[in-house]
């Protein structure tokens, strides 16, 4: 004992002489190591530690500050929950991803009152049940995310004791796991806040059942899904959006009923009928890269807010006059990559009132009709088989601003095809055209922007373009020009070349076919 007390009082005196005659900062520094932030660890800071690949072993010994919002423990190898964790009781985000945790106590978050994020992605998880589902957040009541993704789980649970129970939990993920089904309203039953419920990329085949007063996006994208029942939606209630793309052997006869949803994305798979009978508040559908291969009568009848429609890369041949009836609030519609031959424009136009935008590109569209409109802006005709435009075709789009054109066969224009007083951008590349006639473009006046280039042009004829005032860009290049000094013609074309064409980001400056020893050069070289 006497000599225990003498120890310390020698080191006392020892520390007071210090304190007397040395500067109070190294006396800091004696009495205090400051950790050092351990290898790996990218972010060492009072509310931040980012230790990605890091030693467990140096991140445990180093004195982390209580305070920390977010901890990153990922690619440690841990196979569960360092106890030391439980101390970060203000911490908001927790990443334990990429690592070997097989299972998590039921009491491993239990101080963990502030958290709102946790990241348990890429582990060894076998069963929803390991990880004590219905009692791991009793005492994180402010939880609003879960990543459980690249797991080997392989359903949401089968009782009350299996299931996941948050009254806060917002945002599940569950994707790139080995889930086969989800069935039963007891799944989704203790996630009454749950809003987004990703179970993309599992080998789902059955999927039904279900109900949930919270859920407004539903992501299925990726599964094995075959067929899903009428009232496979019918139990989410306040379903907004439902994408169950890329599940390439879905196909749908039947009428999927939902109240809320307004968006659908059921693109690359095998529906052969466009069956949306049963979606009747439905605004956005993404349908493209199926095997529809005709739309018949009254279709959508039962559509009539919906607002964008794609069907690209179909199998469309045939369009029935009235395929589009009752489609009053369609402004969007995407046809592009089908088979279609024919279209009667006169009610496709007449059966869609609000119509601003329609692509019919890659399509075997060999004529166009007069076409008659109060709400259509743009009109893309690309890689179709039109010969020619017959006079006044769209001199009653009273907002037509944009007609693509380019790669057709049109080799010439008939007088007046072109006429609109609202175009102001027209794409008239590869299409064969020889010869354009001088007073073409006399009736569109607000044309800001021409595509000519890859066509057969020699020569462009002296004021073409003389009424279209508000002109800015013209691409002449890839054209074969005369390019002959002591014309009108090339002169008029040169000029224009050169108002224009420093205007574009790329260069477009037309070359000279003709006479042959200027082949090759620039128009303004040669």
């Amino acid at each position: 004992m006497e000599v225990g007390f003498t120890v310390k009082m020698g080191v006392a005196m020892i520390l007071l002489c210090i304190a007397k005659t040395t500067n109070p900062k190294l006396l800091d520094n004696l009495l205090t190591t400051k950790a050092i932030c351990p290898k790996q660890c990218a972010v060492c800071s009072s509310i931040e530690m980012l230790c990605s690949g890091a030693n467990i072993t140096d991140v445990l010994n180093y004195d982390m500050d209580p305070q920390i919002e977010n901890l990153e423990l990922s690619n440690m190898s841990l196979n569960f929950i360092p106890l030391e964790v439980s101390h970060m009781t203000n911490c908001k985000k927790l990443n334990l991803s990429s690592n070997n945790i097989q299972q998590i106590e039921k009491d491993a978050l239990q101080n963990l009152w502030n958290l709102e994020d946790l990241i348990i992605s890429n582990n060894s998880i076998m069963n929803i049940a390991d990880i004590n589902p219905s009692e791991l957040f009793n005492n994180t009541k402010n939880i609003k995310r879960l990543n459980l993704s690249n797991n080997h789980i392989t359903n949401l649970g089968q009782n009350h004791s299996t299931i996941l129970i948050s009254d806060s939990l917002e945002v599940l993920d569950v994707s790139q796991c080995q889930i086969l089904s989800v069935v039963g309203q007891i799944v989704l039953s203790g996630l009454t806040k749950l809003k987004y419920l990703n179970l993309s990329n599992n080998p789902i085949l059955l999927f039904g059942e279900l109900f949930s007063n919270s859920i407004t996006t539903l992501n299925l994208r990726g599964c094995l899904l075959v067929h899903l029942k009428d009232n496979a939606l019918s139990g989410f209630t306040q379903l907004d959006l439902l994408d169950i793309s890329l599940n390439d052997q879905l196909f749908i006869d039947n009428t999927i009923h939902s109240k809320t949803l307004k968006t659908l994305d059921i693109s690359q798979c095998s529906v052969r009928i466009p069956n949306l009978d049963g979606m009747i508040e439905i605004r956005t559908v993404f349908m493209n890269t199926n095997r529809i291969k005709r739309l018949t009568a009254y279709q959508f009848a039962n559509n009539s807010k919906l607002i964008n429609l794609d069907l690209r890369e179909n199998h469309i041949e045939t369009v029935d006059p009235l395929a589009f009836y009752g489609m009053t609030s369609l402004m969007t519609l995407d046809l592009s990559t089908n088979f279609i031959v024919e279209l009667s424009w006169e009610s496709v136009m007449a059966t869609l009132p609000v119509l601003e935008t329609l692509n019919l590109s890659y399509n075997f569209i060999s004529q166009v009709g007069r076409l008659k409109s109060n709400s259509l802006r743009r009109l893309n005709f690309d890689h179709c088989w039109i010969h020619s435009i017959p006079n006044g075709a769209f001199v009653q789009l009273d907002k037509f601003s944009e007609l693509i054109l380019s790669n057709n066969p049109l080799q010439m224009l008939l007088p007046g095809s072109l006429n609109s007083s609202h175009l102001s951008f027209l794409d008239l590349s590869y299409c064969r055209i020889s010869h354009l006639i001088s007073y073409e473009f006399v009736n569109s006046p607000n044309l800001t922007e021409v595509r000519l280039t890859g066509n057969r042009l020699v020569a462009l004829k002296n004021g073409t373009f003389n009424k279209c005032t508000k002109l800015k860009y013209v691409d002449l290049d890839d054209n074969p020009w005369m390019c002959d000094c002591y014309s009108a013609d090339f002169a008029y074309m040169a000029t224009l070349a050169n108002r224009t064409t420093k205007h574009s980001p790329i260069d477009r400056t037309p070359s000279c076919l003709t006479p042959d020893n200027v082949t090759g050069m620039l128009w303004h070289v040669a």
